[in-house]
């Protein structure tokens, strides 16, 4: 069986919240609402997903990929023009055969839908269960939608329901009750995620771990004690919160995010890679980086000074160069000298033992064009032992100016220097000879996880943090990843 998720059943109302991101990556408990019914229909057995994306699809597809996290088979169609969504929808239908079942992208995950599809499972292929232009979710064999596809010209979700309606596919009884609607405009958005985060929709799946009674906290996020957390609150990972202001009730931060002395978020959401600045007050806000939207009223507007509301890639931070690296690289070279001298000078006549990699460093230099590529430079490092002796011989690299102490991995001189651009926060983030995700205890899933932890520490850099890294260095054996 295949699903089709169309693109939103809307009017204008929801169109603030394209100023922070394209609809099909609306967040909704710290993740896309489309990533919910990506899960719920793995759960229900269904795993041929396609996703009929109406705005922005780059960053659709940068989010979801081939649907291989979720355990799914999926394609993301571009629908960019007049006619596009019809196009897209008989390309889909093309050599499909048995059921097909269609959510639209702004469905809000309840018992009915849980229901409904597992029902359409049970049903087989042939299933004509129905929904209709009032109702949220429909299952009908392929043939029949492909046929209403070819003969019938729509623009819109509702058009296409129309037709099928006039045809006789859809039962009045079997429109889905209102618990199981769209979410179709702002106040929907706000209430939505407030039924959530209160338990009253069990079947969203909340990504980060429990801290308490209607409390949710990500890895690897920081949490001064001096702030007040006032439940229902969830925070993803990779977050610092300082100073002593008020968070919550029903305040959703999501990962990658700074929150610097803030007086108060309640009712709001802080989408990734946000930084909200001192006695700043969100009641009722969508954020994104400086974006503002006001989920009351819809006014949206770009926040006049960092200091209020910022985003990562504006954020200042101290990077290669300055005591930050250059002391403790020194520091590091000369205690374990005893050690690392007569390895360097063994590994001149024993084959194996140190390994050499050209890679991109960090220092730049200008061409004709006016570019500035990165230099190339020799990596050298020991091929055993935990990383902090391992990487002693890049300690000379450190001093040069070619690598951070700590930062991202360093290019192969051979590769695409093109990391730069898969950042998180578009931040041109420094080569480093030890990784932030290297000493954790997880490995990140996804080369866009690592990067983002890499960026997270360049914003959030201090000169504890990065002696955090090389203490936990010192007993830290290289693993795969």
């Amino acid at each position: 069986m295949k699903a089709l998720i169309f693109p939103f059943q809307r009017g204008e109302s929801l169109a603030p919240l394209r100023s922070l991101c394209p609809d099909f990556l609306f967040p909704l408990a710290g993740k896309p609402i489309v990533e919910h019914l990506l899960e719920q229909l793995v759960t229900a057995g269904i795993r041929d997903v396609t996703l009929l994306c109406d705005d922005r699809s780059e960053e659709v597809v940068h989010h979801f990929g081939n649907g291989e996290r979720w355990g799914s088979q999926l394609a993301i169609s571009a629908v960019r023009d007049q006619g596009g969504l019809q196009r897209m929808v008989r390309a889909a239908l093309h050599g499909i055969q048995g059921g097909v079942v269609c959510l639209p992208a702004n469905l809000a995950v309840s018992a009915e839908v849980s229901g409904f599809l597992a029902e359409t499972v049970a049903a087989g292929d042939g299933a004509a269960l129905c929904g209709g232009p009032g109702g949220a979710l429909f299952a009908i064999a392929a043939a029949t939608l492909r046929e209403v596809a070819q003969d019938n010209n729509f623009e819109t979700v509702e058009e296409l329901l129309t037709a099928a309606r006039l045809k006789g596919l859809f039962s009045a009884a079997a429109v889905p009750p209102p618990e199981a609607g769209l979410i179709t405009d702002l106040n929907g958005f706000l209430q939505a995620q407030r039924d959530i985060l209160e338990g009253r929709f069990p079947e969203y799946r909340i990504s980060a771990a429990p801290a308490g009674a209607g409390l949710w906290i990500g890895d690897h996020t920081e949490i001064d004690p001096h702030v007040n957390l006032v439940a229902p609150v969830l925070i993803g990972s990779h977050c610092r919160i300082t100073g002593s202001g008020q968070i919550g009730p029903n305040a959703v931060i999501s990962s990658f995010c700074l929150v610097n002395n803030s007086d108060l978020i309640c009712d709001s959401l802080v989408m990734s890679g946000t930084v909200t600045g001192p006695h700043t007050e969100l009641n009722g806000m969508a954020a994104r980086g400086k974006f503002l939207v006001n989920l009351r009223s819809g006014a949206a507007v770009t926040a006049p000074d960092a200091f209020i509301l910022g985003d990562m890639a504006a954020a200042t931070a101290e990077t290669t160069g300055g005591t930050i690296g250059l002391l403790p690289a020194a520091v590091l070279l000369l205690v374990l000298l005893p050690l690392g001298l007569p390895l360097l000078a063994l590994s001149m006549v024993v084959p194996g033992m140190i390994r050499a990699e050209r890679c991109l460093g960090n220092r730049r230099m200008k061409n004709l064009t006016g570019e500035e590529p990165r230099l190339p430079f020799t990596l050298r490092q020991f091929s055993f032992g935990p990383l902090l002796l391992r990487r002693w011989p890049g300690l000379f690299a450190v001093l040069a100016g070619d690598l951070a102490l700590v930062g991202a991995r360093a290019n192969r001189a051979d590769e695409d220097d093109s990391s730069d651009g898969e950042s998180l926060f578009g931040l041109d983030t420094a080569r480093g000879l030890f990784h932030i995700w290297e000493v954790e205890g997880d490995l990140p899933e996804s080369n866009e996880e690592r990067l983002a932890r890499e960026n997270f520490h360049q914003v959030t850099r201090t000169f504890g943090a990065d002696l955090s890294v090389l203490l936990k260095a010192a007993a830290t054996f290289p693993r795969t990843g």
